[in-house]
């Protein structure tokens, strides 16, 4: 027998033939299973929980055509033994099937809108500004398909695992995906690799901060109309961020001022695989060509105290050999640099002789 349980400051109710109504206007705790047809709507300030405990399992199962199964104003919570289903069973085309809103997630979240299809052109779960999604240890988050739409803070912490094949942040002067850990962001299709990260029109401050893992992959970076953006690199000293390849879709009309910052900035650590369109432009910018388009990006960089790196009058940013996005001295220097090397040797093996 299902029961559902709206608790509120001052009354609980327990019925096990109730079902849910949208809007969902005060606080309600689902337990047993349980399902939506249309479009459920969580007003500001209310709480969906979903199960309780291992003696009180709770499931929901959202589905909508035409409209979005889900317009989170308030927050759910998604406990260790409740599981979540949101699908829209029509397609959407860079527009959101569904609005995320603040979730907590211990237990199981899965995401889908279409026929089933490997469909990537809209938003699953798309995440409104000022939300947050945390993903905690054991939680579970499964776009099976569509992109992770990013205009709040998504945490994603150690222990946790989540699957979607593309990333975009988008319409937010603050946009964060925090990755706490190592394995814990994979790709929907197979592998570690996400498919595209694409850095949105008119966004600013907004990072993919990869502080508490090592490795970073995605095939595909692609920066639109951006203001300020880039990544928080890792602490560690064996840490890589590979990018497969840069692109651009700037609107020809933009007249902004394109940065892409790297924080705590490290030599060897931010790699592109194919650099064939790129070259850097007076020793501070990167230059990204596509097809008919170039684009200079205004290159920064932080140091681990959060304090901006300023060149020196000898130093410039380069690409390497290997593809690596460094920050090296000059030739001129690099050979007073070896000079004073050599002298020192020099120096060292006649006071030997002597």
């Amino acid at each position: 027998m299902k029961k559902i349980s709206f608790i509120s400051a001052t009354v609980v109710f327990t019925c096990a033939t109730y079902a849910i109504t949208s809007p969902i206007t005060s606080n309600v705790t689902i337990v047993g299973e349980e399902s939506y047809n249309g479009s459920l709507t969580i007003n500001s300030g209310a709480l969906l929980t979903i199960g309780e405990s291992s003696s009180a399992e709770g499931s929901l199962i959202l589905t909508a055509s035409g409209e979005n199964p889900l317009v989170n104003d308030g927050k759910i919570v998604v406990s260790e033994f409740g599981s979540l289903a949101v699908n829209r069973t029509d397609s959407v085309s860079w527009s959101a099937a569904s609005y995320s809103g603040n979730i907590d997630i211990y237990g199981t979240v899965s995401t889908q809108y279409g026929t089933g299809g490997m469909e990537y052109n809209g938003y699953n779960l798309q995440l409104k500004v000022g939300k947050t999604v945390n993903v905690f240890d054991g939680g579970t988050l499964t776009f099976k398909n569509g992109a992770m739409g990013i205009s709040g803070v998504v945490n994603l912490y150690a222990g946790s695992l989540t699957k979607v094949q593309k990333i975009v942040f988008n319409g937010t002067s603050y946009g964060r995906l925090v990755v706490m850990g190592d394995n814990i962001l994979q790709n929907a299709s197979g592998g570690s690799t996400l498919s595209n990260v694409t850095f949105g029109s008119n966004i600013s401050n907004t990072r993919i901060d990869l502080r508490g893992n090592t490795s970073f992959a995605v095939e595909s970076l692609s920066l639109q109309n951006i203001k300020d953006v880039g990544f928080i690199l890792s602490d560690s000293e064996d840490s890589l961020i590979s990018v497969g390849k840069i692109s651009i879709n700037i609107n020809n009309a933009y007249t902004g001022t394109e940065m892409f910052v790297l924080d705590n900035f490290k030599n060897d650590v931010f790699k592109i695989e194919d650099y064939s369109n790129l070259s850097i432009v007076d020793g501070d910018k990167l230059s990204v060509i596509d097809g008919t388009k170039t684009v200079l990006f205004n290159l920064s960089a932080t140091d681990a105290g959060g304090t901006e790196i300023t060149l020196g009058e000898n130093e410039k940013w380069v690409i390497t050999s290997d593809g690596y996005l460094n920050i090296v001295p000059e030739p001129a220097e690099w050979a007073a640099a070896f000079g004073a090397l050599a002298a020192a040797f020099v120096s060292i093996m006649g006071r030997r002789r002597k």
